[in-house]
């Protein structure tokens, strides 16, 4: 038992010596394990959503979402619209999630049905936004090539909490495809 203590201590350290498992996306939390079910990088989450999309699997798009007892009880406490004088209910909050993301999966499922798209990127070009356990990749899209149609984007979800180098996200949203920015 000693050994195995040991060794967790010992990649513990390495963990935070070597930054983590978060790559170039930051450091790790010590101590906060990533959420199961999480993705290992947004270009994993990525894919996961794309494959899950395309076979109209809303178990495996759940999966990577976060769940009612991780918001309430790990992400909702660290936010600012918890403060006390904002005095938003963390129920509401949840509902308001879960109602917009299921009315939003409700209408981007059909578009992907049948169809094999290829993933080339997941971009998430917003700031940046830090917190205690966690941080927070905002303004993300996933750019795919979809053949005849060319290489599309769409905000399919929105933002990523990584926590020490596992990605979920908040809620999906109704980002249609449309021809990459710039392209």
């Amino acid at each position: 038992m000693k050994s195995l203590r040991t060794h967790g201590v010992i990649l513990g350290v390495l963990a935070l010596l070597s930054g983590g498992c978060g790559g170039s996306e930051g450091p790790a939390f010590a101590g906060e394990p990533p959420f199961p079910g999480s993705a290992r990088s947004v270009e994993a989450l990525g894919e996961t959503v794309l494959a899950a999309l395309v076979a109209g699997d809303t178990l495996a798009l759940e999966d990577v979402r976060l769940t009612e007892r991780e918001h309430n009880e790990v992400v909702w406490p660290e936010l600012p619209a918890s403060r006390q004088e904002v005095n938003f209910p963390v129920d509401l909050a949840w509902e308001n999630i879960t109602l917009r993301n299921r009315r939003d999966l409700f209408r981007i499922l059909p578009w992907y049905a049948g169809r094999s798209p290829d993933l080339e990127a997941v971009e998430c070009r917003g700031e940046r936004q830090e917190f205690a356990s966690f941080f927070v990749l905002t303004d993300c899209y996933i750019v795919f090539d979809a053949g005849a149609e060319g290489v599309l984007e769409a905000q399919v979800f929105k933002d990523v909490l990584v926590r020490n180098g596992g990605h979920k996200i908040f809620r999906y949203y109704e980002g249609a495809p449309r021809a990459r920015r710039g392209a």
